[in-house]
């Protein structure tokens, strides 16, 4: 007999789940194509067109503001939009803004570029990461975003524009990723909307207060980042290391990184989510403050890889926890926009510092954003506890 069509997929989607699953964590990754080579990236500027440590922090924070830009318009502006339309868009002006810095640009039309290309980014970032924690394997796919961007992180630090070789190269590889990457449009031919608050139809209650706690974390994280990210390579140069060694240095750094991201779903399915990740951001700060400390070589990669490890499985923890106050992805979209203020604020701030001041004051105050990203997400953890207590909403797994 025949099948009833209600069990036939309609959708190439839901035919291809594995497929648009890669798609989705691919898309993750050229999103913030940028922001992941940052410190090679920033370095290739300071050489080949010799911008200044201020100039720097300020093109840092033009990506990530253009990135927070992009999510909150597609969270508040164009989220009626099909998700054909939005992937397409967000593309084609990452795209544009990468090719508009292909020529050595006056540092203005840098900035104005910089900015664009991250709208884009924070578009397509915005609604990637809301097609996978919505996925009903979220507690297996989040983990494995945060790694597939880690890697690139390292393959891109230690390898790919070192062999590169120029800020020009460097910017046409990241047009050329977006530009290849339309071929995900294939997924959304159907029409469809972005993914909307539930699979169902029906609204599960959600927890602001927590959710907006998390959010604050993350911020708080990626402003930690911001400092340490982008001028990495510049403090691996400062303690002694060669270029070329630096990128080594951050790529060995990546090992236990890596290893302790693929072990935070175990950990996420036994319910050590909080514990865990106020550990590995209470590393975070560790490894600023080893940063911010006169380095040798070896206290510098010391402080990179706690930095790295506190902030790959620390960040897996915060995504882990949104979901579950959060369960119709109504904040989740908003993800790359707080990711995006933290970053601009950290980056433009170091930059300053660094110039103004020291190194080692910069990194310290890595640590103490990265002290308040612990705090705000013990603090979300209570909240939730709390309102449970109190015959509230019953959270969701995030694991489930």
């Amino acid at each position: 007999m025949h099948k009833r069509a209600s069990s036939v997929p309609q959708t190439v989607r839901e035919r291809f789940p594995n497929l648009f699953a890669a798609a989705m964590l691919w898309l993750a990754c050229v999103a913030y194509l940028f922001y992941l080579g940052m410190p090679a990236f920033v370095a290739q500027m300071a050489k080949d067109w010799h911008y200044t440590a201020s100039q720097q922090g300020l093109i840092a924070m033009a990506e990530v503001t253009g990135n927070a830009v992009g999510a909150l318009s597609l969270a508040f502006v164009i989220r009626g939009r099909t998700a054909l339309v939005t992937f397409a868009c967000g593309l084609l002006v990452l795209v544009a803004g990468n090719a508009a810095m292909l020529a050595e640009p006056p540092f203005w039309l840098a900035y104005c570029a910089r900015t664009f290309a991250g709208i884009g980014g924070g578009i397509v970032a915005g609604t990637t990461v809301r097609y996978l924690s919505l996925d009903p394997r979220s507690g297996t796919l989040l983990p494995l975003m945060v790694f597939c961007q880690y890697l690139g992180m390292i393959l891109l630090t230690s390898v790919v524009a070192h062999w590169m070789g120029s800020i020009g190269a460097s910017l046409a590889l990241c047009a050329a990723l977006p530009a290849v990457s339309l071929a995900v449009l294939w997924f959304f031919m159907d029409g469809c909307k972005v993914v909307g608050e539930s699979a169902h139809g029906e609204r599960p209650a959600v927890h602001s207060g927590g959710a907006w706690l998390v959010l604050a974390s993350m911020s708080f994280l990626y402003a930690s980042a911001g400092v340490t990210w982008t001028f990495l390579e510049s403090v691996g140069i400062a303690s002694g290391l060669a270029q070329n060694q630096v990128g080594k240095a951050i790529g060995a750094a990546g090992i236990p990184a890596g290893v302790a991201c693929l072990c935070m779903p175990i950990l996420l399915r036994r319910g050590w989510t909080v514990p865990t990740g106020a550990v590995f951001l209470g590393l975070c700060t560790a490894g600023a403050l080893v940063l911010s400390a006169p380095l040798t070589p070896w206290a510098f990669a010391a402080g990179a890889t706690a930095f790295f490890v506190g902030w790959t499985a620390g960040g897996v923890a915060q995504y882990a926890m949104l979901p579950a106050f959060d369960p119709v992805g109504r904040h989740i979209a908003l993800i790359p926009a707080c990711a995006g203020i933290g970053s601009a604020l950290g980056s433009s701030m170091g930059g300053y510092i660094i110039d103004t001041s020291s190194f080692a004051l910069a990194y310290e105050i890595a640590a103490a954003f990265a002290a308040l990203a612990v705090a705000s997400m013990l603090a979300a953890n209570w909240l939730g506890s709390k309102r449970r207590a109190l015959g509230g909403i019953q959270l969701r797994s995030p694991t489930h």
